[in-house]
């Protein structure tokens, strides 16, 4: 019989004695061994993660700072802006809207890359056909797009927080009728008003976020707005924007993208035309998607 300390037989995790390494421990004289406490055991195990838990520690201080910088940023400039940007009117009043999407992005690092600038014609108005990629479509294309704009639809600001539609709302094109968000001939009318005032017109697809370029819904009354007005139909092929203000993302590593593509000329009105014009623009925004 050989007494020992407690603890010292080895088991199995069911209780058992595991008989072959108590057998090898005895016969090498390590049965007896004393062990370290248990809190000994804790101490060492916490301080083996110190360093881990440490630098936890700081990201998290660190993005709840960032998110505080963000936050205070949105909201001044939303506030100057935007009061500015009702005190005006027209193409000035989109001009400081604009600008105040732009002052946000790039106070707060976040960044939206375009391409095909080029493509914005400067002879007049034309109408943006843009697919749907994330709550922050509007507020990428208001900061990117070097022409005064105007949005058709006011559900556009609906994903946005309030300082963001507080900022934006002036670039909602006036209502029809009372109708913010109107259908057949009063979107086109809406069309016609907003561009004779001297604004691009946006128009989102009416599909959900991130369908297929090819499944975009976007109504005839667009297309033949623009064939009796002599504008240009222009694609646009937006991706990156759900990711834009993610706190688990680095600023660094992630940018939006908006891509311009060439101009569509419409040079008919007939459904037949229209129809294949539709087509046209979904392959031309598929292709910027790429």
């Amino acid at each position: 019989v050989v007494m020992v300390r407690p603890n010292s037989v080895p088991k199995t995790s069911s209780g058992k004695i595991r008989r072959n390494e108590t057998r090898s421990l005895y016969l090498n004289g390590k049965l007896n061994t004393g062990k370290r406490a248990p809190w000994l055991q804790i101490v060492r195990l916490w301080s083996s993660h110190f360093g881990s838990w440490l630098r936890l520690l700081v990201r998290r201080t660190g993005g709840a700072i960032r998110n505080v910088y963000v936050s205070t940023i949105t909201v001044s400039t939303a506030a100057v802006a935007g009061v500015l940007a009702r005190m005006l009117s027209g193409r000035s009043a989109a001009g400081v809207a604009q600008a105040g999407a732009r002052l946000i992005l790039g106070a707060s690092g976040r960044k939206v890359e375009v391409g095909g600038s080029e493509n914005i014609s400067k002879d007049g108005p034309a109408i943006f056909l843009a697919n749907r990629a994330g709550d922050f479509d509007l507020l990428g294309l208001a900061a990117t797009l070097r022409a005064p704009i105007q949005v058709s639809d006011a559900n556009a600001l609906l994903p946005l927080s309030g300082a963001g539609r507080f900022l934006l709302d002036p670039l909602v094109a006036p209502t029809q009728n009372g109708n913010s968000h109107p259908a057949g001939t009063l979107l086109a009318d809406k069309i016609k008003k907003s561009w004779q005032r001297g604004h691009s017109i946006v128009l989102f697809s009416e599909s959900a976020v991130g369908v297929p370029a090819y499944r975009c819904r976007f109504r005839l009354d667009a297309f033949r707005a623009a064939a009796s007005l002599h504008c240009a139909i222009i694609p646009i092929g937006i991706t990156g924007t759900a990711e834009l203000f993610d706190s688990n993302r680095s600023s660094k590593g992630h940018a939006a993208r908006v891509e311009v593509g060439e101009p569509l000329e419409v040079a008919a009105t007939d459904a037949d035309h229209l129809v294949e014009l539709r087509d046209r623009a979904r392959e031309a925004i598929g292709k910027l998607l790429k």
